[in-house]
């Protein structure tokens, strides 16, 4: 539509059932006539535009149920109007776009929507390491075509290059802790999330054998730093590591480092879990340390070394009350 300068009359426009197309409009300028649209049925395709220059009018656009196309937009030089995509069900193609030298806008889509990634003769496109296609190119086998770009986004290995050198998708920059009380108090920053449903929160009294103690939903697409925090109110007498499990919207994960939380009375000569069935761990005692288990006649029914980490297997005594010796202290348990 060579007269066609802008979109106004689509201001109050929220929804496309099927397709979206805008395509051979010399004369246009701007898509801010489209700041309401929410929602794409079908495909979306910008196309031979030669007078827009960016994509700020939409800006609401959330999802497109098909292929999206932006190609062959001379001048088309930004596409950070995007950023409120996260669903693209179809092909991702970028071609043909002269003047474009990031992706960034795109960051958001959801990777696993996307069944095709194209991104192609682009002459001055330099950054394509952003949230969603590092997360495409790493994860999986599904098809891409990327060529005839700048440096930095000619190759999947370039790309994937400056995803590494950039943290994506999830750049965990810190986790620590600290004892509050009663209580563990932990807490963690992200500079960058792709896809992050949430973290499971594990906690460990040997760090070996971790268990799930809660849940802290993620922000799924960020790159800003976004600090987390979880408070473990019962928190084991010793032995308390802590790990994260980071968990991707398709079910994926990676771990974090592991940490420990010291408690203030863990130099307190003492038995965990008490009573037991099979295995204790002792604290206040030095790795290496000699022990030995004695009933409540004085009886030595067992002997050895206190190992870090590792557990005293009891599961050969009886149910009774027993005592553990070290050179210089003494505590009591029971085994049920």
């Amino acid at each position: 539509q060579s007269g066609l300068t802008n979109l106004s009359n689509f201001s109050a426009l929220t929804n496309v059932g099927g397709y979206l197309d805008i395509e051979n409009n010399p004369n246009l300028t701007s898509l801010n006539g489209l700041s309401a649209l929410k929602t794409v049925g079908s495909y979306a395709s910008i196309y031979n535009n030669s007078s827009l220059t960016n994509l700020n009018g939409l800006s609401a656009l959330q999802s497109i149920n098909g292929d999206f196309f932006i190609s062959n937009n001379i001048n088309l030089n930004s596409v950070s109007g995007l950023t409120a995509l996260t669903t693209v069900n179809g092909n991702l193609q970028i071609n043909n776009n002269n003047v474009l030298t990031s992706l960034n806008g795109l960051d958001n889509i959801v990777s696993t929507g996307i069944t095709n990634l194209i991104i192609q003769d682009n002459a001055q496109l330099s950054t394509c390491a952003i949230h969603s296609t590092c997360d495409y190119l790493q994860k999986g086998s599904k098809p891409y075509t990327i060529s005839g770009n700048s440096t930095g986004c000619n190759s999947k290995p370039e790309i994937l290059v400056f995803c590494q050198a950039a943290g994506l998708p999830i750049n965990l920059i810190s986790f620590s802790g600290k004892n509050v009380g009663t209580r563990n108090a932990l807490e963690w920053r992200t500079a960058t999330e792709i896809n992050n449903t949430g973290f499971d929160i594990e906690r460990s009294n040997g760090a070996n054998a971790f268990e799930k103690i809660g849940f802290v939903v993620g922000a799924l697409n960020s790159s800003k730093i976004i600090s987390y925090t979880f408070t473990d109110e019962n928190p084991l007498k010793v032995g308390n590591y802590y790990r994260l499990k980071q968990i991707d919207i398709d079910g994926t994960f990676t771990y974090s480092n592991i940490i420990e939380i010291q408690n203030p009375k863990a130099n307190v000569f003492a038995v965990t879990p008490n009573p037991s069935s099979d295995n204790i761990y002792v604290s206040g005692i030095e790795n290496n340390s000699a022990y030995f288990i004695t009933n409540i006649q004085g009886k030595v029914l067992q002997t050895g070394l206190v190992k870090d980490f590792e557990p005293i297997n009891v599961s050969a005594l009886q149910q009774s009350m027993y005592f553990i010796h070290s050179a210089t202290q003494t505590a009591k348990f029971v085994k049920n």
